[in-house]
């Protein structure tokens, strides 16, 4: 996945662009934890569905009722990405776009 490894690694802010611009902060020690931004402790299976250029759709799957997603994530350069994702987490539906920023290193 070389859209995802040329990603920086370190604390990423975490903006909803489709729920009045709520941010979150992660510290991204494995850039794969943007592909599951709502299943963020479970191991997941993951299968790249498409890729492109600085583009990828990514399905997952966590396991038993953990749940599963569908994400989509385009690089617009080292520090800062577009993500949208679907799928269900604890047997409810989710679906979500967001902005991804780097910010920094994790404290």
């Amino acid at each position: 996945m070389p859209w995802l490894s040329a990603l920086k690694l370190g604390m990423w802010e975490i903006r909803d662009r489709s729920n009045g611009g709520s941010v979150d902060r992660v510290c991204v020690r494995d850039r794969k934890q943007l592909l599951q931004l709502r299943h963020r402790g479970p191991l997941c299976q993951r299968e790249v569905l498409r890729e492109k250029g600085d583009e990828g759709y990514v399905y997952y799957q966590c396991g038993g009722t953990k749940g599963h997603g569908y994400t989509s994530l385009k690089m617009e350069n080292a520090g800062l990405a577009q993500i949208s994702s679907q799928g269900l987490f604890n047997n409810a539906p989710f679906q979500f776009n967001v902005e991804a920023r780097h910010v920094g290193s994790c404290n």
